[in-house]
């Protein structure tokens, strides 16, 4: 294998490794970051809201809309 040969083997190698790092790096980022933060939440937990949410409609207009 000549020195072009392999400059062009290592090249492509290297072109691959970015590609598959491009590709797969955002998801194990976003993978791991939202595993830190439920650790941090089970650590630091707050009581949970008391909304009784099914007491208001689906969609509501405010008094202002409704006046003009």
């Amino acid at each position: 294998m000549n020195p072009s040969q392999r400059l062009l083997k290592a090249a492509m190698t290297v072109l691959g490794l970015c590609l598959v790092a491009y590709i797969l790096a955002p998801p194990l980022y976003w993978h791991i970051t939202e595993g830190v933060a439920a650790v941090r939440r089970d650590s630091f937990s707050c009581p949970p809201c008391l909304c009784d949410c099914s007491s208001y409609p689906l969609l509501s207009i405010p008094e202002e809309g409704r006046q003009k």
